[in-house]
């Protein structure tokens, strides 16, 4: 009777352990690896860098990136030739207030200057065509209105 007993306990003891193995396995705090990873080994850190694709081809210096010295400079700047008024509009204020208090004449006159030093600026042309063209100068303001158009 001791002997049955005996193993009773010991398939109970061995049920229980086979049932408990699965839920201890599945709390494991270490990720299960899925896929075969190579380790790679200390003697293959002379080869690194030609096995490394990120660093092949080895970079090429430019031909601008050479100097003769540490102290020539970085950039080599060559002056230009000064390009006619292209950009930078002319101040056309005084001559649209000018305008705006019917002052045609002295409008004319001050949008004419700005337009000689300002040649590309169709501001300044469209001022001086709107204040002839008040003043009843007819063929000026359409010259001074179609050079602010085609500028």
């Amino acid at each position: 009777m001791m002997r049955s007993t005996l193993i009773r306990q010991f398939l109970g003891v061995l049920a229980v352990l086979l049932l408990a193995t699965p839920v201890f396995a599945g709390q494991s705090t270490r990720p299960r690896r899925t896929g075969r990873q190579t380790q790679k080994s200390t003697s293959t850190t002379a080869e690194k860098p030609t096995s490394d694709p990120l660093l092949r081809p080895a970079p090429v210096n430019s031909p601008t990136a050479k100097s003769s010295g540490p102290n020539d400079p970085l950039l080599t700047v060559k002056p230009v030739n000064p390009v006619a008024n292209t950009v930078a509009p002319a101040d056309t204020q005084h001559a649209y207030l000018l305008l705006e208090q019917k002052q045609f004449g002295a409008a004319a006159k001050e949008a004419k200057e700005l337009a000689a030093s300002h040649p590309n600026d169709p501001e300044a042309w469209k001022i001086a065509g709107f204040a002839e063209l008040n003043l009843k100068q007819y063929a000026d303001a359409a010259k001074d209105l179609e050079k602010a158009v085609n500028p």
